[in-house]
């Protein structure tokens, strides 16, 4: 006793349906993206760029920073933080609102 099973729907194919399909990133686009960050980073304050600093993977104790204040650019090893100052590994406060830009070396 052979049980008949139902048929299949088939459409003959004609045409080739294998596409291959290559993305490639421009250059040009890539030099634009980084001009971009560039430009975000200056909108960002201070307070901002601190607190990414001190939230980053990257992050480990005794991080060096490049600090620019009105007296000049300092390179520090920064630990911690209160609200109004940076506290550096030589037991040094450096002034929040005294800071210009700061940045991982």
């Amino acid at each position: 006793m052979k049980k008949e099973l139902p048929k299949i729907y088939s459409e003959t194919i004609d045409r080739d349906t294998n596409h291959v399909v290559a993305y490639t990133k421009s250059e040009e686009r890539q030099e634009l993206s980084k001009e971009k960050n560039v430009q975000k980073s200056f909108q960002k304050s201070v307070n901002q760029k601190i607190n990414e600093i001190f939230k980053s993977v990257n992050y480990v104790y005794k991080m060096e920073v490049v600090i620019q204040t009105e007296e000049g650019e300092f390179v520090k090893q920064i630990v911690g933080r209160n609200k109004k100052q940076l506290i550096t590994m030589d037991n040094e406060q450096i002034d929040i609102d005294k800071i210009k830009d700061i940045f991982i070396k």
